[in-house]
């Protein structure tokens, strides 16, 4: 992922996060940090589901939390269409959209 001076596009953060899996920390149209019940290994393929977007996604970091993992993940695989409606969501939640996110199937290593 690119460094946080070079991203150009937008950017959200979560700042009412709730206790479930269906929530995030930050989202770009690149990944997305959102709260997961179990350590995920780095490396590990996942499903990741945004509304109703559902995509592919790398883990790339988990941070161990009181209530579950902060899990940091790299969409994959996304054609230029699926990375116009990620970006549009993004867009979205910054005016108001409400958004659900989170790891909806592990896929594995491979």
């Amino acid at each position: 992922m690119n460094s946080e001076s070079d991203r150009v596009e937008e950017r959200v953060e979560n700042i009412d996060l709730v206790d479930n899996q269906l929530n995030f920390f930050d989202l770009s149209s690149h990944g997305v940090a959102c709260l997961f019940t179990k350590n995920l290994e780095v490396g590990a393929f996942v499903t990741v589901k945004l509304n109703a977007i559902v995509c592919k996604a790398i883990v790339r970091h988990t941070t161990s939390r009181l209530d579950g993992y902060r899990v940091g993940l790299e969409f994959i695989e996304v054609s230029p269409e699926m990375h116009a409606s990620i970006n549009a969501l993004v867009d979205a939640y910054s005016k108001g959209v409400e958004l659900k996110c989170g790891i909806v199937g592990e896929i594995g290593r491979e």
